[in-house]
């Protein structure tokens, strides 16, 4: 001061520790899968917000999250701690366009519990079976189911019979329209042997 005395007081400074927050390594999932993100960070977050390909995504503000992947994006989450500061972390998200369906060429509907029903079996990209016809070789419908999930219970599938009749072994023609998750539609056409 101006009689030149001098004073000095000590303070510490702690620097908080830098708020990190991690999304995790790229992803690269099927069509229709079921995606959970949960980002790892070092301390609790008071908000969240969440992007894909920029655009905020509102009901999203929890730190875990879980949707069906559609399509692909940049997925950005942002979190905030309760003085204001903030860190992100995104991560890239493929979605590959794998149709999966498989549908059996041949058949036994014998009652010996292996084979005895012919049903096309689906990834989880399809929606549903629009439509699934069978018809014998004359083009007379033997078989037919509208508006089917894809099952995985062989027995939802054609066991063999018209009517309550078993069918005559030979071949059979089939026709599925199969919409996937997306909304897309595809005519499946092909055969199938009936074996007794």
């Amino acid at each position: 001061d101006a009689l030149g005395c001098e004073w000095t007081e000590s303070v510490d400074w702690e620097y908080p520790e830098a708020l990190q927050l991690d999304l995790g390594p790229n992803l690269s999932v099927p069509l229709g899968t079921m995606v959970e993100l949960s980002p790892s960070l070092n301390f609790l977050p008071a908000t969240v917000e969440w992007a894909f390909d920029g655009q905020f995504q509102p009901d999203w503000t929890d730190l875990e999250v879980s949707f069906q992947a559609m399509e692909s994006a940049y997925i950005e989450v942002m979190a905030a701690d309760e003085f204001g500061c903030a860190a992100s972390g995104g991560m890239q998200l493929e979605v590959i366009d794998d149709r999966s369906l498989f549908v059996p060429n041949i058949f036994s509907p014998n009652g010996d519990g292996q084979n005895d029903y012919f049903l096309p079996q689906a990834g989880p990209q399809v929606a549903r079976f629009r439509d699934w016809k069978i018809f014998d070789r004359w083009g007379g419908l033997v078989f037919q189911r509208r508006n089917t999930l894809p099952e995985d219970d062989p027995t939802k599938g054609w066991d063999g019979r018209r009517g309550g009749s078993a069918c005559a072994a030979g071949a059979y023609v089939y026709v599925l329209e199969v919409e996937y998750l997306d909304g897309r539609i595809e005519i499946v056409k092909g055969d199938v042997t009936l074996v007794r």
